[in-house]
């Protein structure tokens, strides 16, 4: 995206034409320890797979402090109740993507990193017809920031300790969104902020904004843009938002 992003700037340049543009990124969440995993599983599941992973702010690596066994077999086993099918079926959790060729690009991506040495767990059983990818961990691969996975597929791998976890968060040129998940959340909230995004919520990974008054401040080499004129001068501010999604959001 970011590519094809600097090819609309360059086109847009010699005319000074406005533009804004909203960026995705392979958005880190950072899962603390003591989290509560089944509650994190559930979580992590809902936001990369809902409109099957195809939105700019869901999590697409999760960093553990610590081993991460616990955590993906937790996540697989959420992911093998889900309910696989027809974005017209009421009782879908988990529809296609777009297209061929995005359907492609996320297959040839999960080859990549199984050949990078990741670990990959495809979880469920799709239609035959239609662009369906079915959910993926992949344990133990890096998974780079510039090459985003735009669809239900989650690379996890481990830390040492929060500071590593903070180093592997801000790798590469992100800044969209990310997340933290942990028992305390004002050290949850607190390690959000040394995490390189315009966005980060805690403990949960909502599309809409955690505050009815909030923004969008997205920074980053792979989160440039904002939302009108005030947010493009607070975005070159740095502007940043840690919060706790409110209970009960309809996504």
């Amino acid at each position: 995206m970011v590519g094809w992003a600097r090819s609309i700037a360059a086109a847009a340049a010699p005319n000074f034409t406005r533009l804004q543009l909203e960026l995705g990124a392979n958005n880190a969440a950072i899962v603390l320890d003591g989290a509560d995993l089944q509650a994190t599983a559930e979580s992590l599941v809902t936001g990369f797979t809902k409109l099957s992973g195809q939105w700019c702010e869901a999590p697409r690596r999760v960093i553990v402090v610590g081993g991460t066994g616990p955590l993906v077999d937790a996540l697989e086993a959420r992911l093998a109740s889900m309910t696989i099918g027809s974005s017209l079926d009421d009782a879908t959790e988990l529809g296609p993507v777009a297209f061929a060729a995005r359907r492609d690009e996320l297959n040839r991506q999960r080859d990549a990193l199984a050949a990078a040495g990741g670990s990959v767990r495809v979880v469920g059983a799709i239609p035959e017809k239609g662009y369906f990818v079915a959910p993926t961990l992949i344990e133990g691969a890096h998974l780079d920031p510039v090459d985003e996975v735009f669809g239900p597929m989650l690379a996890i791998r481990s830390a040492r300790d929060e500071a590593e976890a903070v180093r592997m968060a801000n790798d590469g040129p992100v800044g969209l969104a990310g997340y933290v998940f942990g028992p305390d959340e004002g050290q949850a909230r607190y390690l959000g902020a040394r995490i390189d995004a315009g966005e980060i919520k805690v403990n949960g990974t909502s599309v809409l904004d955690m505050a009815s008054d909030s923004v969008q401040s997205f920074f980053g080499s792979a989160g440039i843009g904002g939302h009108g004129d005030a947010d493009l001068l607070n975005f070159f501010v740095g502007q940043r938002i840690v919060g706790i999604d409110a209970p009960g959001l309809p996504l």
